[in-house]
């Protein structure tokens, strides 16, 4: 045998020994992460602000978890067909376990006379709790848009 010969029959021989190694495992796969066993989004209202133009959408986020969430983002667009014709946000921060808070973000694009021409808006809530990976993020949709209240 050859020098080639016998480092390929070596080299095949290291890879299915390797291979065999990875075996099967009796641990189950981890459990994925949602953000609702973090932060949930409770409620959202859309109220006029004292001064300017716009809207206010008042959106309320509570901690479900066992720990301070040291930053609970929530973002929104608004949308007339698939056009986004404003965004806005807010963010929360330390917000401990088992809390409720309340906070508005400004809508200053929705103004009255779109009012009727918007078709539909989304809530982003988002969090990167500590131990995980990554950040959790979760899109809620709503098709529909009822302001003014009647």
């Amino acid at each position: 045998m050859d020098r080639r010969q016998y480092l390929t029959a070596v080299g095949v021989g290291f890879t299915t020994a390797l291979a065999g190694c990875g075996g099967s495992s009796n641990t189950e796969p981890e459990q994925e992460e949602s953000l609702e066993d973090y932060v949930q989004l409770r409620d959202h209202e859309f109220t006029q602000p004292p001064v300017g133009s716009g809207l206010n959408m008042d959106v309320t986020v509570e901690n479900v978890s066992d720990s301070t969430l040291s930053l609970v983002s929530v973002d929104s667009n608004v949308y007339i067909d698939n056009e986004r014709v404003d965004d806005g946000g807010v963010a929360f921060g330390d917000l401990p376990a088992g809390t409720t808070e309340t906070d508005d973000l400004s809508l200053i694009e929705t103004t009255g006379d779109i009012w009727s021409e918007i078709t539909n808006y989304e809530i982003i809530v988002s969090t990167h709790p500590e131990g995980v990976r990554e950040e959790l993020q979760e899109t809620y949709e709503f098709d529909e848009f009822n302001y003014p209240p009647e």
